[in-house]
């Protein structure tokens, strides 16, 4: 079926869903409209497969709030750039890696929601892809975060490390 996203699908690859006006998910399936009056909410469908979230994959879209399923560990750098509608987001506590502007130019942004944020991981901010060290965030503080992610040019990678010390690879 058209618009269906298939078992073996493992990542939303580079560039998938650039500059699409719109899309609509019903029954699971993602359906692409073109015309610039469609907007609304986007739920990427819960399937297990579906770990990553890749460079530039919904570059320039006008959903305005999206849901990000719990299978999902690795926001890529760009992946939501310049999405100019998206008012609001939720990031799964699954999620353990955002790459570099990944929600930069997103002007309407304005609440980033950690969801399931706990004392047992602390997420850090840094200029390395390196997954050391780095600005440790707090990211309970959904305008804040939104605040600080969709500043264009945004060259910082985020990464969550668990209670036991280690990190996202």
């Amino acid at each position: 079926m058209p618009g269906e996203v298939a078992d073996c699908v493992t990542t939303i690859g580079s560039n998938a869903f650039e500059g699409c006006l719109s899309l609509t998910v019903e029954d699971g399936n993602i359906f692409l409209i073109d015309y610039p009056s469609a907007n609304g909410d986007v739920a990427i469908p819960e399937n297990e497969y579906i770990t990553t979230i890749d460079h530039s994959a919904f570059w320039g879209c006008s959903m305005t709030n999206v849901t990000i399923p719990n299978t999902v560990i690795k926001i890529d750098c760009d992946a939501f750039l310049a999405c100019a509608n998206l008012a609001s987001i939720t990031i799964p506590s699954s999620v353990v890696y955002i790459g570099t502007q990944a929600f930069s130019e997103c002007s309407n942004l304005t609440s980033v929601t950690f969801n399931n944020t706990t004392t047992t991981s602390t997420w850090y901010c840094t200029d390395s892809e390196e997954y050391t060290g780095g600005e440790i965030i707090d990211v309970t503080n959904a305008e804040t975060n939104a605040n600080t992610l969709k500043v264009p040019y945004y060259n910082k990678y985020w990464y969550k490390e668990n209670s036991t010390g280690s990190t996202a690879n």
